[in-house]
C-alpha cells in the first residue's frame, strides 16, 4: 500500500479546499425518514428518557486503582452509576438526540457530560497505562492515548460538528483544548498504538484520532503531519490480515478493527476528494467478506480467538450498508440477524454509533444475497461450511502466536439451526494478565477450552512455533499434522482429520497418534454451553429441540462430565461450560481414534 508523506497530504489539502464532512441537514432527514431506524430511534429516545438528568459521578481514584492492585477493571470501567463508560453511552445518547431534535433539555445535560469529561484525569483506560498509572502523572507532553482515548477524542470531534452551534461557547472550546492537549498533541509523536502490532489498535487509535483530526485541525501543516502517522499506522493493520482476508482476532475484532478502518478510510476519501483511498487494496476488499462468510443460520457465528461470547451476534447494518456499497461483490446477511435496535450496553463507540444510523441504506432489503455455504480460507488455515439440513462447522490449523491468539490449532466447533452443539467459547473476561505471560492459565485461552486431545494431562503450548503442518482443506473437511502444537517430546506424530457431509452434517473426527515410548494418559476432549446427556457409547450435545448424538466405543474409552465457570468479556457475567472427557482405558505407542457427531 502506498505511503504518504505530510508534504503531498499537504499539497492534496490545500488544492481541494476546506471541504466540509460534517453530517448535516440531509443526513439528519435520511435518517428521520428511514423506515429501518424507525425501532432504533424509539430506543434512542426511551434511553435518553432513562439516563436524562442521572447524576453524573466522580470517577474516584480507588477504582481507577484497582485494575494494579488486584486487577480489576469492572468498578472504573463499567460501574452504572458512575462508571467511565457509562458517559460515553451518555455522550452518544445525547449527542445524536439533540442532533436529531434540537431539545433544550438533551442539549443542557450534553453539556453537562462534555464538561465531566473534560475534567477527567485520563482519557486512558487503567489497563491501557501499562503498569504506570499508580507511579505517573498524566498530562501535557505525557498523555497516553488509547483505545478509549481515540474513541473519546472522535467523538468529542463528531459531538462538535454535530451540535457545535447549539453548545455554549466556553464548553465548546474547552472541548477544542482537551482533544488538541490529550490527543492530538500526541498524534505526530512515536505514538506507541503503531508500535505494538498491527492488530485492531492501529486501526482503532490511528482512526479515531485521524477523524478528530480531520474535524478539528484548522493548521494545514498540522492536519498533514498527523494524517500521515494515522494514515501510515492504520495501512499496518492488512499486516494482521491473511492473503486471503481472514482476520486472525475474531469476528468480533473484524467488527472493531476493520470497522475502524472503514470509518476513517470513508471521511478520509471524502476530505482529499477521493485524491487517497486506503480502500483500493486486495487484502482489504477480500476481508470485507469475512464476517458474513464467518456466520452461520439463526445468528450463530465462527467463535475463534477472543471472540464474544454472545448466544447470538448479529450484524451492524450500518457497518454492511456501506461496505456494501464500497464492495459490491460482498454478500450480506439476512435482514433478520441484522440489529436494528439501539444497543443497550454501556461500552458505546460514537464513531460507530452514530454511522448506525446515518450509513443504514434505506434499500438494504434490496441488496440481500447472502447464502450459506463452504468458505476456505487457505492461508489462515481456516475451514467453514454449513450442510444442507442446518449443521455448521468451523474448524482450523494455524499456529499459537495469532493475535488475541488461543491455543487451538486442530479445534473445531459445530453448531445445528443455531444451537452450539459442540463449542469455542472465545473470550473471557480481560483482567490483569490475561494479555501476560500467564495467558494460558486462564481457561477460555488454554486449549482446555477447546475440542482437542489432551496428552499425558497437558493441552498445547502458546507460540508461533507450536503450530499445524500439513494442512489439506477441502469442501469436506480439514486434515493437519498438529503434534508441534502439544511440544510433548515422547509425541512423534498427531494427524487430525475431520471429515464433513455437506449434506447431512455428519461429522467424523479421526486421530491418529504415535508415541516414542507409551504416553501415561491420553483423552479426547469436547466442551459445550448446554449439559449433554450421557449414556453408554454415546452423548447428546445440544437442547431438546436441536441436538447431535457424539457416538464413540466404550470398550475404548471411560467418559467424564465437568464443568467449569468463567466471566465472559462482554457483558462480565457468569458462564458454565460443560468439559466432556473420553478417557482412553488402555493407551499403547500407536493409537487412532475415531468419533462420529451427528
Amino acid at each position: 500500500m502506498k505511503k504518504y508523506c505530510a508534504s503531498d497530504i499537504y499539497d492534496i489539502l490545500e488544492s481541494v479546499g476546506n471541504i466540509d464532512i460534517a453530517y448535516g441537514e440531509a443526513e439528519r432527514e435520511r435518517v428521520l425518514s428511514n423506515p429501518l431506524l424507525a425501532q432504533k430511534l424509539k430506543m434512542l429516545k426511551e434511553a435518553g428518557g432513562a439516563l436524562r438528568g442521572t447524576p453524573i459521578c466522580e470517577l474516584r481514584f480507588s477504582a481507577f486503582k484497582r485494575f494494579e492492585t488486584d486487577g480489576n477493571r469492572t468498578e472504573y470501567e463499567s460501574s452504572p452509576d458512575d462508571g467511565y463508560f457509562i458517559r460515553r453511552r451518555k455522550l452518544v445518547v445525547f449527542s445524536i438526540l439533540s442532533w436529531l431534535y434540537d431539545n433544550k433539555e438533551d442539549i443542557e445535560y450534553l453539556e453537562d457530560i462534555l464538561w465531566a469529561i473534560c475534567s477527567e484525569y485520563t482519557w486512558c483506560l487503567p489497563a491501557h497505562l501499562r503498569g504506570t498509572g499508580l507511579s505517573e502523572v498524566q498530562t501535557d507532553g505525557t498523555f497516553t492515548v488509547d483505545l478509549f482515548a481515540s474513541e473519546t477524542a472522535s467523538g468529542i470531534a463528531e459531538t462538535l460538528s454535530l451540535v457545535g452551534n447549539m453548545l455554549s461557547p466556553v464548553v465548546r472550546k474547552r472541548c477544542e483544548h482537551e482533544l488538541s492537549r490529550r490527543v492530538l498533541d500526541r498524534c505526530t509523536d512515536k505514538v506507541s498504538w503503531n508500535t505494538v502490532g498491527s492488530n485492531n489498535w492501529v486501526c482503532v487509535c490511528n482512526g479515531g484520532c485521524g477523524i478528530a483530526a480531520m474535524y478539528c485541525e484548522k493548521d494545514l501543516s498540522r492536519l498533514s503531519a498527523i494524517l500521515e502517522s494515522c494514515i501510515n499506522g492504520i495501512t499496518n493493520y492488512t499486516k494482521s490480515i491473511t492473503s486471503d482476508g481472514a482476520c486472525s482476532e475474531g469476528l468480533g475484532y473484524w467488527g472493531y478493527g476493520f470497522g475502524y478502518y472503514l470509518y476513517f478510510a470513508e471521511m478520509l476519501y471524502r476530505r482529499t476528494d477521493g485524491r487517497i483511498n486506503i480502500l483500493d487494496d486486495e487484502k482489504i476488499k477480500k476481508t470485507a467478506s469475512f464476517f458474513c462468510n464467518c456466520t452461520f443460520p439463526r445468528g450463530q457465528y465462527v467463535s475463534f480467538a477472543d471472540m464474544w461470547g454472545k448466544t447470538i451476534f448479529y450484524a451492524l447494518p450500518g457497518l454492511l450498508s456501506k461496505t456494501k456499497e464500497l464492495f459490491p461483490e460482498v454478500s450480506l446477511v439476512g435482514k433478520e440477524l441484522m440489529d436494528f435496535s439501539f444497543p443497550d450496553i454501556l461500552r458505546m463507540r460514537f464513531t460507530r454509533e452514530l454511522r448506525e444510523f446515518v450509513w443504514v441504506a434505506h434499500d438494504l432489503e434490496n441488496e440481500i444475497s447472502h447464502r450459506y455455504g463452504t468458505h476456505i480460507y487457505p492461508d489462515a488455515q481456516i475451514m467453514i461450511s454449513t450442510s444442507e439440513n442446518g449443521v455448521s462447522i468451523a474448524a482450523k490449523g494455524g499456529h499459537n502466536n495469532e493475535e488475541h491468539n488461543h491455543n487451538d490449532v486442530g479445534s473445531f466447533m459445530l453448531v445445528k439451526n443455531g444451537v452450539r452443539i459442540l463449542d469455542d467459547i472465545g473470550a473471557s473476561e480481560y483482567v490483569n494478565g490475561y494479555f501476560g505471560e500467564k495467558r494460558y492459565e486462564f481457561f477460555a485461552p488454554s486449549s482446555l477450552s477447546h475440542n482437542l486431545p489432551v496428552i499425558c494431562g497437558r493441552g498445547q503450548k502458546g507460540g508461533e512455533e507450536h503450530r499445524a503442518e500439513n494442512v489439506v482443506i477441502t469442501e469436506n473437511g480439514l486434515q493437519c499434522e498438529m503434534s508441534k502444537a502439544y511440544g510433548i517430546p515422547i509425541l512423534n506424530s498427531l494427524v487430525r482429520k475431520i471429515d464433513f457431509d455437506a449434506k447431512s452434517g455428519k461429522t467424523v473426527i479421526c486421530d491418529t497418534f504415535s508415541f516414542s515410548e507409551k504416553p501415561e494418559s491420553l483423552c479426547e476432549r469436547f466442551v459445550t454451553p448446554h449439559k449433554p446427556k450421557l449414556c453408554n457409547g454415546k452423548i447428546v450435545f445440544g437442547t431438546e429441540e436441536e441436538h447431535m448424538t457424539l457416538s464413540y466405543d466404550s470398550d475404548i474409552f471411560e467418559v467424564s462430565l465437568s464443568d467449569v465457570t468463567d466471566i465472559r468479556h462482554d457483558i462480565c457475567a457468569e458462564r458454565t461450560t460443560y468439559v466432556v472427557e473420553l478417557v482412553a482405558k488402555r493407551v499403547t505407542t500407536e493409537e487412532k481414534f475415531e468419533i462420529t457427531v451427528e
